[in-house]
């Protein structure tokens, strides 16, 4: 059981980090943010640093943390915006970096760990309760804003935007504000994660933050589908359970000390097949799962 709440506890937060991703800052922001995970970082950094070197109380430096995450996406907009191509991918990716290594720099490669203890609210009944006040209450209101924000004018500026900025300008439209307005949207998710992430563990692991785990987000909200609730959610499944199910099926055709390598390259197969299937993702625009045949 414990098991289970585990996977239940990553999908949750990797659902919101690709939220993030997957609905903001490539959503609707349109840029290729390939250095998210910075913001996940960057959150759990400066909320380890406000309760371990300020003495701040864990949820004034919980809340300090993301926070933090989304100056910073307010901060590096009009940085990113200015670089083109290739140069905005690397600059994306280098943000990532630099918090890596502020991290290693603060507290060593191995990271941090005791920042806090679980109040008895959250342990009471051990993993499930952080689910219960804690995963299941961040989730919802991640959908739940992402939700209203469907509903509304700026998501319909949006999508012009994304498509055509001169269109968009010709329209009237404000393209630079509009995705200032969703980059911000996407480090506050990004930084809520990584909080999360801290509250559970209670500390923090540099080698998260690398180029790796940053790509492979990006590239599972794509799977999932751009801009879609459900497609996050099924992008967040496939980072958590799909490799941990090729595993054990590995093992009875694998040997031993080939099942790292075979999980890599069955996990790869089966993305690949999936995006040849779905072009869109999974649930992308004009070509919904559901509406497959």
């Amino acid at each position: 059981m414990n098991t289970i709440a585990i996977i239940i506890i990553n999908i949750g937060i990797y659902t919101i980090v690709i939220i993030g991703i997957n609905n903001y800052s490539f959503g609707r922001a349109g840029l290729w943010m390939l250095g998210h995970i910075g913001f996940f970082g960057l959150s759990s950094l400066v909320a380890s640093l406000c309760i371990l070197s300020f003495g701040m109380p864990p949820f004034l430096g919980f809340t300090t943390g993301i926070l933090a995450a989304a100056f910073a996406a307010l901060v590096l907009f009009p940085l990113f915006i200015k670089l083109r191509g290739e140069m905005y991918i690397l600059g994306a990716l280098a943000f990532s970096e630099i918090v890596r290594a502020l991290h290693i720099q603060l507290y060593g490669p191995s990271g941090v760990s005791h920042v806090w203890a679980r109040p008895p609210l959250l342990n009471s009944h051990g993993d499930w309760s952080f689910i219960l006040f804690v995963i299941l209450p961040c989730l919802a209101i991640s959908i739940l804003i992402t939700h209203l924000y469907s509903k509304l004018s700026i998501d319909r500026m949006a999508a012009i935007v994304r498509e055509d900025d001169t269109a968009a300008e010709l329209m009237g439209v404000n393209s630079h504000r509009i995705r200032h307005i969703f980059f911000v949207w996407g480090g506050f998710f990004g930084g809520l994660a990584g909080v999360i992430h801290l509250m559970y563990s209670g500390g923090t692991d540099p080698n998260m933050l690398g180029i790796y785990l940053s790509a492979l987000l990006f590239c599972l909200g794509l799977v999932g589908g751009v801009n879609s609730l459900k497609g996050s959610i099924i992008g967040a499944i496939l980072y958590v359970v799909l490799p941990r199910v090729i595993e054990e099926i590995a093992r009875y055709i694998i040997s031993e000390a080939n099942i790292t390598a075979g999980v890599y390259i069955l996990y790869g197969v089966i993305i690949i097949t999936i995006l040849r299937r779905y072009p869109k993702g999974m649930f992308g625009q004009g070509n919904h799962l559901l509406r497959s045949t």
